[in-house]
């Protein structure tokens, strides 16, 4: 029996490079596809979807009452601009490695990899909530207070997830360990990373109706 390789470490300041070198050269083929993917379904949901809470109380408090329409019309519009991440990290890939790469070609290896990466997020999901039930008998705030730290921690070391799905399909929990292993040695600034993202995360619906 063979003991199967150990992925090579995430190199972020060359994934950082390869990204604006890319993004400089074909920005123009990028721009279409975030637009389909991601601003169009963001677009629909601010003018067909439910109002969105002014403050995060009022957030919150929407999601006590009638969680579902909120949450659809928040991930609904995620869900679909995946499509858009996995072939952007598909073409910004193959550019760093000098593959050219037609961008209908990346949008279908895209579309094959997605239900992979929405199983694999499937699987975080599921595992941060059986934390949250197993801490659930000391109360709602230990669930939470249990499960968004290691949520939080999980979601940042699987930020590598997409691009290795948009090059290497393949099951969702190998999927998993694998952008694991790739993110060692890095766990801080993936970290950070996330938490800088996520706090410059609003929808443009949100930003529309509250500027």
């Amino acid at each position: 029996m063979t003991t199967p390789p150990v992925p090579e470490p995430l190199d972020p300041a060359r994934a950082l490079d390869a990204t604006r070198a890319s993004v400089a050269r074909d920005g123009s083929i990028y721009l279409p596809i975030a637009g389909a993917f991601v601003l169009l379904p963001q677009l629909a949901t601010m003018l067909l979807g439910p109002q969105m809470p002014a403050t995060t109380d009022a957030m919150m408090k929407l999601l006590t009452t009638a969680p579902w329409p909120l949450l659809l019309s928040l991930l609904v519009p995620a869900f679909i601009g995946l499509i858009a991440d996995l072939t952007i990290s598909r073409l910004v890939i193959d550019a760093a490695d000098g593959r050219a790469t037609p961008p209908r070609a990346a949008l279908l290896l895209a579309l094959r990899a997605w239900p992979l990466l929405l199983l694999a997020f499937a699987t975080l999901f599921i595992a941060v909530m059986g934390l949250a039930l197993v801490a659930s008998p000391l109360g709602m705030t230990a669930a939470l207070l249990v499960a968004m730290p290691i949520g939080l921690v999980l979601m940042a070391r699987m930020l590598p997830l997409i691009p290795l799905l948009s090059v290497e399909p393949r099951a969702p929990f190998d999927a998993l360990q694998r952008s694991w292993a790739l993110g060692n040695g890095n766990g801080w600034r993936l970290f950070e990373s996330f938490m800088k993202q996520l706090a410059s995360w609003r929808t443009p619906g949100h930003r529309f109706r509250h500027r």
